[in-house]
């Protein structure tokens, strides 16, 4: 099958962009599998290094907090919409509706990022006719976006054969009017090598179609969803720093700690052996976030910081629940079984794991084995121990807070 070569996609890219005023906002969409996206230019992060080469080289994780060393700070999937600000050379400047994050300094929800002019093409690249065979946006101010009885999204990475590609989990579609066979469901896709429309059928125990449902019925399908990832049966998720894509697993869960690639300033960075391009995996709050929107939660936040910032905390008289989240600084974890102490989680790799894994709430934790003895911690003000792969007491958190699912639908 004939690829167009990586400097003409990029060149047809760039020349799009330059018949339309660089001023005017524009809508795009995301014609790549998988997008990183960065919270400035990477020509200023990594001025040593060309735009392509930094973008194939961004790490799975930095070394603790070394963040300089990262670059990636979220990504977006095949069909994802966007709105254009501008462009700096091969770079582009975008705003992303269905997620956001505010900061110390202010509440203002922040939703602009930056990526490979590559990644991205305007809408009016496509015909009128077109465009409506592309999902519509999800937004975070109308919560009624994550639902379409016309969207159909993928729960696990699937190679479409006609394209020559494979999608990550959480890639939407809209599905055709003809009628599907019984074990596939007809869509539309964007063939990125000729920015027309085709139809592909995807099979249809991998699709899951998001409508208006009962929260416990989302909350139920959110956390058999996350439990389905935690066991994935072809191995495990990495873990990516801004990760919030599935495609790839890995047989044996394998990596180092080498200097940084990108920067000059002795930062480390977290490498798996023979990768090389983009990342794909999940963070512990893009694994909520790509869940969540699977199956029409209404969860928009970017990090732990505005997620602690919207959601409510458990009160004293009330229990601990299956899909309640426990929250420290920098790291969410995720109640995946209440009634048998399960936490689901995306762990760095500082703590020896870097996957997304389900384990028991005794062996994340000293001291406490069930769901009581953290809800008892939490009243109590006592600090939690967050233990490492090997046992042994990694880092103590005297602030944390068990907040409530069910309060998303308060916020």
């Amino acid at each position: 099958m004939k690829i167009i070569p990586y400097f003409q996609a990029t060149l047809f890219c760039a020349l799009i962009f330059m018949h339309t005023e660089c001023s005017a906002l524009r809508k795009g969409i995301v014609i790549v599998p998988v997008a990183d996206l960065a919270g400035q230019p990477l020509a200023e992060l990594f001025p040593s290094h060309s735009i392509e080469y930094a973008y194939r080289h961004l790490p799975w994780s930095c070394y603790r907090s070394q963040y300089a060393a990262n670059g990636r700070l979220h990504q977006l999937l095949f069909h994802e919409q966007v709105t254009i600000i501008n462009q700096k050379n091969n770079e582009v400047c975008i705003e992303v509706p269905n997620v956001f994050y505010t900061t110390t300094r202010s509440n203002t929800p922040q939703t602009r990022y930056w990526t490979h002019v590559k990644n991205i093409i305007p809408l009016s690249a496509l015909s009128d006719t077109d465009q409506s065979a592309i999902p519509p946006a999800i937004s975070f101010r109308d919560p009624a976006t994550l639902t379409n009885r016309m969207i159909v999204t993928l729960m696990e990475p699937w190679y479409a054969k006609d394209l020559d590609l494979t999608f990550s989990a959480g890639t939407r579609f809209v599905k055709t009017p003809q009628k599907s066979k019984s074990n596939h469901i007809a869509v539309y896709a964007v063939d990125p090598r000729t920015r027309s429309i085709k139809t592909i059928a995807i099979p249809r125990q991998l699709i899951y179609h998001a409508h208006a449902t009962h929260p416990q019925q989302q909350i139920h399908d959110f956390l058999q969803l996350i439990q389905r990832w935690a066991h994935a049966q072809s191995g495990s998720i990495g873990y990516v720093f801004g990760g919030c894509s599935y495609i790839q697993t890995h047989a044996k869960n394998t990596f180092n700690l080498c200097p940084s690639i990108l920067t000059q300033h002795g930062l480390s960075q977290y490498e798996r052996p023979n990768t090389s391009g983009i990342k794909t995996g999940l963070d512990c709050s893009n694994l909520i976030l790509r869940a969540a929107h699977i199956v029409g939660l209404p969860y928009f936040f970017k990090n732990t910081h505005t997620l602690a910032q919207k959601m409510r905390a458990i009160k004293p008289h009330e229990c601990i629940e299956s899909g309640d989240l426990i929250w420290m600084p920098g790291h969410v974890i995720i109640i995946s079984d209440a009634q048998h102490n399960q936490i689901i989680e995306a762990h760095s790799y500082d703590g020896g794991y870097g996957k997304v894994h389900e384990m028991p709430l005794h062996a994340i934790f000293k001291g406490i084995a069930t769901c009581d003895d953290l809800h008892a911690a939490f009243k109590n003000g006592t600090a939690l121990k967050r233990l490492n792969s090997k046992g042994i007491v990694q880092q103590t958190y005297q602030q944390f807070k068990i907040l409530k699912l069910r309060s998303l639908w308060l916020t």
